[in-house]
C-alpha cells in the first residue's frame, strides 16, 4: 500500500509520488482548480436544498426548461425577457459545470444567439465578450453551427493550443459569475419573471 501525505496547500491526503511530482501539492491545487471544486460542492449543496424546498426562482427555472424543451413552440414561445434569462443562465450553468467545450458540444448552444442577447440585456457585457472570444476559438469568424452534430465536427478538430485558450476563457467567465447572478436576479425582478411561481408546485 502506498504512503500518503497531506497536500501542502489544502491538506488532502495524496500519494507521496504525486506530492513529489507537484511540489507537495495535490493535482487540483497544483493546476489551480481546487477553488472551482470547492465552489462546485457548495453549489451542489445549495441546489439540493433548493430542490427540497423550491423557491419561486427554482420553480421558474423548471418551468423555463419545460417550456423550452418539452413544448411545441420551444424557446420561441417564451417572452423575450424569459428567452434572455433562460439562454444566458443555461450557458452559465454549462460553462460552470464543464467549460465552453461542454456548452458548445451540448444542445444548449442551439440557443447561442439568445444567450448573447440575454447577456447584453442582463448587463454582463464582460461575460458576453468572453463568450464571443470562446466562440471564435472554436469556430473562428463563422457563425456557431445551428446543430449539435455540426458543432461536434469542428470541436473534434480543436488542437491543444486552442484547448488552452478555451480553458483560460473558462476561468475568466467563472470569475464573473457573482456579478452575473446578482444582475440576473435584478433582471428577473425588474420584469417580474418569478412572480406567481411561489404558488406553482
Amino acid at each position: 500500500m502506498s504512503d500518503k501525505i497531506a497536500c501542502t496547500a489544502c491538506g488532502a491526503m495524496i500519494l507521496a509520488t504525486t506530492a513529489a511530482a507537484n511540489g507537495g501539492q495535490c493535482v487540483p491545487c497544483k493546476r489551480g482548480f481546487r477553488k472551482n471544486i470547492e465552489e462546485g460542492k457548495v453549489l451542489r449543496a445549495e441546489r439540493k436544498a433548493a430542490l427540497a424546498n423550491p423557491e419561486p426562482a427554482t420553480l421558474h427555472w423548471r418551468w423555463l426548461v419545460n417550456q423550452a424543451y418539452r413544448t411545441a413552440s420551444g424557446i420561441s414561445g417564451l417572452s423575450v425577457e424569459n428567452q434572455n434569462y433562460f439562454a444566458a443562465f443555461l450557458l452559465e450553468g454549462e460553462v460552470y459545470n464543464g467549460g465552453f467545450h461542454q456548452y458548445f458540444g451540448n444542445s444548449s448552444a442551439d440557443f447561442y444567439p439568445y444567450a448573447l442577447r440575454g447577456l447584453k440585456e442582463i448587463g454582463v457585457l464582460e461575460c458576453r465578450d468572453i463568450v464571443i472570444a470562446a466562440k471564435e476559438v472554436l469556430f473562428g469568424e463563422s457563425d456557431v453551427p445551428a446543430t449539435q452534430p455540426a458543432r461536434w465536427v469542428l470541436i473534434e478538430k480543436m488542437g491543444p493550443r486552442r484547448q488552452k485558450e478555451l480553458t483560460a476563457l473558462d476561468r475568466r467567465f467563472n470569475s464573473e459569475k457573482g456579478p452575473m447572478r446578482e444582475l440576473g436576479r435584478d433582471y428577473a425582478r425588474r420584469y417580474g419573471l418569478w412572480d406567481g411561481f411561489g404558488e406553482r408546485a
